[in-house]
């Protein structure tokens, strides 16, 4: 399963620095080409077929070569893509974390492969410090520091979390409700997007433990906010504004 997750990885890049390069090559005709539109053959063609009338002649010719070479990994990324859904087809693990909003294939069988057996971490903390998403802790004789994370252990493990969080902030329609959505909005206030995804993975780190853990699919009725921290969170943005 990993060596599958990595060879499509390895295509994925060749795909957005060809998708790029074309980009490049359509700008320096004059052409502005949106970032989607690369994304299906269909489009690939309709700017090929494009470029067949345009005043400069050699855009197609410089441009061809490079979609072809797009369609024919594509091409190989969606056999890897089946070859990996046959693979987990009758996976459990994969399953249940499917269950997550804005968790597909590729999220679920990436943490699927990089964390084996779930009964191989006593704790979720220990899990965490796994994919290097626990902060490292300094000790001294009176005081203990938190720092930022660690980074240790696969870093595809690390990213596939963080997609997770991306994934239900597409999803707002159905995860805005949700007391995590709610903590990471008021996090990104103060400390910015970046530190509140790590700190949002984190937490859904622990989700995932406890799904794997206790065989349960994800259940959206635990995600309801708590009155108690709207309440706490009305009173500090009225604070803020006071002040």
């Amino acid at each position: 399963m990993r060596r599958l997750l990595k060879s499509r990885s390895v295509l994925v890049k060749a795909l957005v620095s060809l998708k790029n390069q074309v980009h490049g090559l359509l700008l320096g005709y004059g052409i502005e080409s949106q970032r989607g539109q690369l994304q299906s053959k269909k489009e690939r063609q309709r700017i090929l077929d494009g470029l067949a009338d345009h005043r400069y002649g050699n855009a197609a010719r410089a441009v061809k070569p490079l979609l072809e070479t797009i369609n024919q990994i594509s091409s190989q990324v969606k056999k890897l893509e089946g070859a990996l859904l046959d693979l987990v087809h009758e996976d459990d693990d994969v399953a249940l974390l499917k269950t997550i909003p804005g968790v597909g294939l590729i999220t679920a069988a990436t943490i699927r492969a990089h964390t084996d057996d779930i009964n191989r971490y006593e704790s979720a903390g220990k899990y965490a410090a796994h994919a290097g998403l626990a902060p490292w802790v300094q000790n001294s004789n009176k005081t203990i520091h938190h720092g930022h994370i660690t980074k240790r252990g696969p870093a595809e493990l690390r990213t596939a979390f963080v997609q997770i969080v991306m994934g239900m902030l597409r999803l707002k329609n159905s995860t805005a409700g949700y007391w995590l959505m709610q903590k990471y909005r008021t996090m990104k206030e103060h400390k910015g997007t970046g530190k509140s995804i790590i700190a949002t993975a984190r937490k859904l780190n622990t989700i995932v433990y406890e799904i794997l853990k206790t065989r349960k699919p994800f259940d959206p009725s635990r995600m309801k906010l708590d009155p108690k921290y709207l309440e706490m969170s009305k009173a500090s943005k009225c604070y803020a504004l006071v002040v």
